[in-house]
């Protein structure tokens, strides 16, 4: 008998930032994705694996070179493997990331946020990890109809803090069998985790962490 495939979670720039950091929340986080989805992998999508290398040498601070340079040090030592790229290939990554865009889920400026979207959409990912603002505030449904289109994963976008606070939609969203649930299925409400309000060129995580984007031509 065939066995269940593995739940994938994705991950932000900023919590492996917060991760390296120490951050309490962060931390409980990832136990609690530890103790519900033993099985699952983390990965880090090509964007945010871009983010890092440029953060460890040009980051805003010492702190933050430090920070990267410690989570790209040891991610494999706490569960995470970086994504150089994604089998559905560039060009499909690109129509999905200006769909976001075009259907203004997110800001014009903010491509990057579009571009991590949907690798990790098209990575099949049940729920992406991010402390960030403008990511946190998009529409469940309409992602879900936007990708649509795609045939892709809708991952619901979430802190480690609610991950740790609602655990339990760690199950509901990836689904007890291992499936991922994609645009059609029933989005779940994302009434919990919606946010506003945010500068569109520094990341202010809800844990006090910055990140900045590399901004793409």
């Amino acid at each position: 008998m065939k066995g269940n495939p593995p739940k994938l979670l994705g991950a932000d720039t900023n919590v492996g930032l917060d991760l390296a950091q120490g951050n309490e929340w962060v931390l409980d986080g990832m136990a609690t994705i530890r103790a519900r989805l033993p099985n699952c992998s983390l990965l880090v999508p090509p964007t945010v694996s871009e983010e890092l290398a440029y953060l460890a040498s040009y980051g805003e601070d010492e702190e933050e070179r430090q920070a990267t340079r410690e989570f790209l040090r040891r991610h494999r030592r706490w569960g995470f493997e970086l994504v150089n790229y994604v089998p559905s290939g560039s060009s499909f990554i690109q129509r999905i990331a200006d769909r976001l865009r075009q259907s203004q889920l997110l800001p014009s400026e903010e491509m990057n946020d579009c571009f991590i979207l949907a690798e990790s959409a098209a990575l099949g990912c049940s729920i992406l990890l991010t402390s960030d603002e403008h990511l946190r505030g998009i529409d469940h449904e309409r992602l879900s109809f936007e990708l649509g289109a795609f045939d892709v994963a809708v991952p619901l976008i979430a802190t480690p803090r609610e991950i740790v606070r609602k655990s339990s939609l760690l199950n509901s969203h990836c689904g007890a069998d291992g499936m991922v649930k994609k645009a059609g299925d029933g989005p779940l409400s994302p009434a919990a985790f919606t946010a506003r309000g945010f500068d569109t060129r520094t990341r202010q995580s809800d844990t006090g962490g910055r990140t900045h984007r590399i901004v793409r031509d």
